[in-house]
């Protein structure tokens, strides 16, 4: 069923999203392939889904919840290059939804990476600064950006306290005038103070 036409996916990642919140679905990662072939499907799925902002989105919450137990989370950190990459292609998708899941992969990845995340932090910063661009340049100013800033900026936090070098790279990222640039720009201006206070907060642990 993971492998039907990419346009008829949307329902069968709908139901995997759900499944992969309850620990009965960790049955699905047992056995000979450990749960491979709907891994690769869905990091497929995503690299796949271009235009098709339904599917990169339900394709990207089931990354997500993939994190939330044990086997699944331990299949994605095993093939950490290939998860990355699936989630490097949502990032330069300025949608409510896609942005959404974007923004819970990251930050599930950074939590659950324990003493590897030192190896690639920099790719996370990297990948951040390459998202928060994205919104940067989005077409007008919209409501839902700048809840995702937020956990942007919760994300880089979490990182922080988790690797102390990632201070240091973030400060040299330019994230933070990225940042300062789409509350500007991008965030109405009724929304600009819960923005600008979280921002604020990140530049107090940076500084």
């Amino acid at each position: 069923v993971i492998q039907w036409p990419l346009e008829e996916r949307v329902p069968i990642f709908d139901l995997l999203k759900v499944l992969f919140i309850s620990t009965s679905c960790s049955a699905l990662f047992k056995g000979r392939n450990n749960g491979f072939p709907i891994y690769s499907s869905v990091c497929t799925t995503i690299e796949e889904a271009k235009g098709n902002v339904a599917l990169m989105t339900v394709s990207l919450q089931v990354l997500a919840n993939m994190f939330h137990l044990t086997l699944p989370r331990v299949l994605l950190l095993s093939h950490f290059d290939t998860t990355f990459k699936a989630i490097e292609h949502g990032s330069g998708v300025c949608t409510k939804m896609v942005q959404q899941a974007l923004s819970a992969c990251i930050h599930n990845l950074i939590s659950a990476a324990g003493d590897r995340r030192g190896d690639w932090s920099g790719r996370v910063v990297a990948l951040l600064q390459s998202t928060l661009s994205s919104l940067r340049h989005a077409n007008e100013a919209s409501s839902w950006i700048g809840p995702i800033v937020i956990r942007y900026c919760r994300s880089l936090e979490t990182l922080i306290s988790l690797d102390k070098k990632a201070r240091t790279m973030v400060l040299h990222s330019g994230l933070q005038k990225t940042m300062q640039d789409i509350v500007v720009s991008r965030v109405p201006t009724c929304d600009r103070g819960i923005v600008e206070a979280a921002t604020s907060h990140l530049s107090l642990l940076l500084n």
